[in-house]
């Protein structure tokens, strides 16, 4: 790795920017420098573990830590891939300063700026300083960022509504059980698929191959699940995948269920609702916790989850970049 540039603030501290050349070093680093039970950090340090044990150095792929001037991490930031999203993640106590912002975005957006990182899909960070950061890219790389979604991290403390569990309303005769996806029966790719790709379009996400690879891998990992709706008795009628969701980043001590969709012929029915409580029954028999991010504009997605009992943990922003 090498260190890029010293920043030094209003404050008088100073800040120093590192590159890493793949996410093997990055977290050797990371994790020797910064320990931390913050639920953002922990994260997004699992989607770099995920890249290290699969490929040792990505193409265009982009990791960095930003120190303070005892070499403490402040903000690391992270793309695994070209096309996927730049994870930007920072101190909580310095989520509110303006100082810390500024002298941070103007490391981060060197560090993109000289190794020419401009290929990701979207930012996700706190919102002060990636409002800092836009202005910063925008003058050193010619592109523009706008802001996208609002997003709110939840962390499951205790079922506040047993209903939940059995909250799916069935015709005379149903039954509703979560089954894990195989990669091994046909209806469930498919089923896969079809879910992934409304969940991409509601997400106004591009429909690429990155996505579909990601979550096939999760399939063939057993972390794909499946609400399943079939008659009671031996009627003929074939069993329904109703709503999927997937389990991602999962760390020694927390699961983020993630890909939560269930498709406009099957919405209103509590599918979701139920599978989300089963899945987060699953987590909690392993002895972690259930972890998820929320759209805060989708006031119906809040108000079931905290139905189900998650509460919020932290806010951050998705922007989006288009070139000027």
């Amino acid at each position: 790795f090498y260190v890029s540039l010293w920043v030094l603030m209003e404050s008088g501290a100073s800040l120093k920017g590192v590159v890493f050349a793949n996410a093997a070093e990055y977290l050797a680093v990371a994790n020797q420098l910064f320990q931390t039970d913050e639920i953002l950090f922990q994260l997004a340090f699992c989607l770099a573990t995920e890249a290290a044990s699969t490929q040792e150095a990505r193409a265009g792929s982009f990791y960095c830590v930003v120190l303070d001037q005892h070499s403490q991490v402040v903000c690391t930031a992270q793309m695994m891939e070209p096309g996927t999203p730049l994870v930007v993640s920072q101190l909580p106590k310095q989520r509110s300063d303006a100082d810390a912002a500024e002298a941070t975005a103007v490391v981060l957006s060197t560090l993109l700026a000289e190794n020419n990182v401009n290929n990701y899909t979207m930012i996700s960070g706190p919102e002060m300083l990636l409002s800092h950061l836009a202005d910063h890219i925008k003058i050193k790389q010619g592109s523009e960022l706008h802001l996208d979604a609002r997003m709110r991290l939840h962390k499951f403390c205790k079922i506040s509504d047993e209903t939940t569990l059995n909250a799916a309303r069935l015709d005379e005769g149903e039954v509703a059980e979560i089954i894990i996806g195989s990669a091994e029966n046909d209806d469930h790719v498919e089923a896969l698929r079809r879910h992934l790709d409304f969940f991409l379009e509601s997400i106004k996400a591009p429909k690429t191959n990155i996505p579909y690879q990601r979550m096939l891998s999760r399939l063939k990992q057993g972390r794909v699940f499946f609400l399943q709706v079939a008659a009671r008795t031996a009627t003929g009628k074939i069993p329904r995948l109703v709503s999927m969701l997937s389990f991602n980043r999962v760390t020694n001590s927390t699961v983020a269920i993630s890909n939560v969709t269930t498709l406009p012929e099957n919405a209103s029915r509590g599918y979701a609702t139920q599978l989300v409580a089963q899945a987060t029954k699953r987590i909690i028999d392993l002895g972690k916790t259930a972890v998820l991010f929320t759209d805060l504009a989708n006031l119906k997605s809040n108000h079931i989850y905290h139905k189900i009992g998650f509460e919020s943990v932290a806010d951050h922003v998705e922007y989006l970049l288009s070139s000027s």
